[in-house]
C-alpha cells in the first residue's frame, strides 16, 4: 500500500463529516471515502516561488483553501506545515 493511500485510509477512519468540494466538477458534492487521487487533486495548484536577488532569497507560498486547510486539519497536523515551506528570515 502506498503511503497515500494510508493518508486516504487514516482521513476516512478520522473524518466525522464529509468533505465537499473534492470533485470541481461538482464542487458541493461530498465524499466520505475520497481518492487518493482526488486527494492530490486539491492539492494541484500548490506553487512555491522562490527569488534571489542580491544574495538574498525570498520565498511565497499562496494561502491554502478551505478545502486543502480541512484535509490538512483532519490529518491531525497543524496548518503551518505548508507555511513553513518558506523561510523568509536569512
Amino acid at each position: 500500500m502506498s503511503p497515500l493511500e494510508v493518508v486516504r485510509r487514516q482521513l476516512t477512519v478520522i473524518e466525522v463529516n464529509s468533505l465537499a468540494g473534492m470533485y470541481p466538477e461538482h464542487p458541493k458534492k461530498r465524499t466520505a471515502q475520497p481518492t487518493a487521487e482526488r486527494l492530490l487533486r486539491a492539492f494541484s495548484n500548490i506553487t512555491l516561488t522562490i527569488i534571489e536577488a542580491r544574495g538574498q532569497r525570498f520565498g511565497y507560498v499562496p494561502p491554502l483553501n478551505p478545502l486543502q486547510q480541512e484535509i490538512i486539519s483532519l490529518l491531525g497536523l497543524l496548518p503551518d506545515i505548508y507555511s513553513n515551506l518558506v523561510d523568509n528570515s536569512s
